[in-house]
């Protein structure tokens, strides 16, 4: 079916209180995302990778995987993310990426 025709039929069909819920973009679930890709995977594909590896880490990301202690200092924060990227990956670059246009992100960045 052509997905054009199939949503012009939803905004004919629908009242605007059900179009407006039925067109909020919800932010997706990502670990549910990876969990099912993980778990389709052959066991050599979820293997280790071996030879020369270089990792490219998404910050963001990784900024949920230390856990900060209350009451941290700034440097204690860097010390602590700096130390478990080096002991799972070893030498690896972090990409911090922004955004300066507007963009379908615009409201989780805010």
């Amino acid at each position: 079916m052509d997905p054009q025709l199939l949503f012009q039929r939803l905004i004919i069909a629908s009242s605007p209180e059900e179009l407006e819920s039925s067109l909020i973009l919800r932010k997706p679930q990502k670990t549910v995302l990876a969990e099912a890709i993980w778990s389709r995977l052959s066991e050599a594909a979820r293997a280790e990778p071996s030879g020369a590896v270089k990792y490219v880490l998404d910050g963001g990301a990784l900024v949920h995987r230390v856990v900060w202690p209350q009451e941290t200092t700034f440097k204690e924060v860097c010390e602590m993310y700096s130390s478990y990227v080096l002991r799972k990956y070893g030498r690896a670059t972090i990409v911090f990426d922004g955004y300066d246009v507007v963009s379908t992100k615009s409201m989780t960045q805010e």
